[in-house]
This record gives C-alpha cells, structure tokens and sequence, in this order.
C-alpha cells in the first residue's frame, strides 16, 4: 500500500508537471494554426452571412415602402 501512495506522490511531483509543459508547448504550436485556420473558414462565412442580412432588410424595408405606396393607392380610389 505504501508502494501506491509513493507511486501516486512520483506521478504528481515529476510526470503531471512533465505532461503539463508538453501540453502548453503544443498548444503554443497549435495556436497560430487554429488563428489561420479561423481566419481563412470561418470570418469569410461570418461577413457572407452578414451581408446576406443586410440585403434581406434592404429588400423588406423597399418592400415595405412599396405596400405603403399601395395602400394608399387603394384608400385614394375608394
């Protein structure tokens, strides 16, 4: 049992902190990938998208503009 709790005691002291920094360091080697990567996917969909938007308001603001004029249209002839 004492073997056990020394091997828990080498695995938190030497080989977490060990794992630790392996980790960070491909993390730091990842980052640049995943910013380009997001860069070059992601924001081109997310400005299509928004332009999408602004042409669908555009689009129901003339709309809407058109069924006013016609409704009025409507009350001048009655």
């Amino acid at each position: 049992m004492e073997r056990l709790k020394q091997k828990k005691e080498e695995f938190k002291e030497r080989i977490l902190p060990e794992t630790e920094r392996e980790f960070k360091g491909r993390l730091q080697e990842e980052r640049p990938k995943i910013k380009r990567l997001t860069e070059k996917e992601y924001f081109p969909k997310v400005k299509e998208k928004d332009k999408i938007i602004e042409d669908l308001k555009t689009r129901l603001e003339a709309a809407k503009g058109m069924a006013g004029q016609g409704s009025v249209q409507l009350q001048g002839e009655v």
